[in-house]
This record gives structure tokens, C-alpha cells and sequence, in this order.
């Protein structure tokens, strides 16, 4: 439990910086690999251990996004944590078609350059999947 709990803070911390960066220097084939990776969530939505895969893969493009090494490496090396919390969360159904919808504003945003809506987006996301969390572990 408390290693779940880190690591949503880390991604807290960590994740807002990521979608500013990925607004201010993400490059058009990045874009399209993020609707790429969003439109993969969307066709795997049904079978769990895909759509966990697509959903992982949605967060590492953000971060190859950004072009930092060290977002990347961090979101490289934590994805079997990742995929771990996503299984806890994902176990509810309603919080599939959430998910594809939070993944879709971060995109619109960072389409956009959005920054400030961006950040604002990955925060709500990860207040969601902090509460859905939380909610499992209880």
C-alpha cells in the first residue's frame, strides 16, 4: 500500500511538469502518436491487460513527448508499477469509459498547447485514479 501511495506522488509531482513540457515541445508526429496511443485505448477498452498496455503506452508517449531523458526514463522504469495500480483501478467498469475521457482532455489539451489546461487535466486524472485507489486499498 505504501509503495502505491508513493508512487501516485510521484506521479503527482512528476506528471503536470510532463504534460508542460510535452504542450511546449511536442512535435507533430508526437501528436499523432498520442491520438495514436489514445485511439488504442479506446479499441482495447474491453479486455484488461490490453487496455492497460494502451493506457501505460498513453503516459510514455506524453513523456517522449517532453523530449527529457529522465521523464522518459522515469515513466520507462515504472511501468510494471504502473500497470499494477492500473489493475486495481481499472477493475471497476465505469471507470474505463472515465479514464478514456480524462486521457482525452489531456490530448485536446496538449493538441491545443494548452498548458495550463493540460496541467489542469493530469491533475484531475490523477486525483481520479488516486480516490479509486484509495478506495480499493480500504
Amino acid at each position: 500500500k505504501s509503495t502505491i501511495i508513493q508512487f501516485l506522488e510521484a506521479r503527482e509531482v512528476l506528471e503536470p511538469k510532463i504534460v508542460e513540457f510535452a504542450c511546449k515541445r511536442a512535435t507533430k508526429e508526437d501528436l499523432d502518436k498520442l491520438e495514436k496511443a489514445l485511439e488504442r485505448m479506446k479499441d482495447r477498452l474491453l479486455v484488461l491487460e490490453r487496455e492497460m498496455d494502451a493506457d501505460s503506452n498513453f503516459h510514455l508517449v506524453l513523456a517522449e513527448a517532453t523530449h527529457n531523458f529522465l521523464f522518459i526514463s522515469f515513466m520507462e522504469t515504472n511501468l510494471y508499477l504502473y500497470r499494477q495500480v492500473r489493475k486495481q483501478t481499472l477493475q471497476k467498469t465505469n471507470r474505463y469509459h472515465e479514464s478514456i475521457n480524462e486521457h482525452k482532455t489531456i490530448l485536446d489539451a496538449v493538441m491545443n498547447r494548452d498548458a495550463d489546461m493540460a496541467v489542469n487535466a493530469i491533475n484531475i486524472h490523477l486525483k481520479n485514479l488516486r480516490a479509486n485507489i484509495l478506495s480499493f486499498l480500504e
